[in-house]
């Protein structure tokens, strides 16, 4: 279930490519059979290679969800923005 040779969109439980168009991929690993802990603080280091004619260094923008256990009862949290504030900056163009 790996995507290291290629992307393709194939949605799988735990991951997979959701999105792949327009030069915009959006991939999702969630953690849920080997969770990840920590106390005060991760530090996350990427690889970021691909392949070009070789294999080339590359700027990718990343992004992260972490997710917490809420006391409950707790006061309300803050409505979330709208999809369309939430995903203004995805299609930029190249200039």
């Amino acid at each position: 279930m790996g995507l290291s040779y290629g992307m393709q969109q194939t949605p799988y439980p735990y991951n997979g490519c959701n999105l792949d168009q327009n030069n915009f991929v959006s991939m999702y690993r969630w953690h849920l059979p080997d969770p990840i802990y920590w106390q005060k603080e991760a530090r996350i280091t990427i690889q970021q290679i691909s392949w070009k004619n070789g294999l080339a260094e590359t700027q990718d923008d990343w992004s992260t969800a972490t997710f917490w256990y809420e006391p409950v009862p707790s006061a309300p949290l803050p409505a979330l923005p709208g999809v369309e504030a939430r995903t203004a900056d995805i299609w930029q163009d190249k200039k």
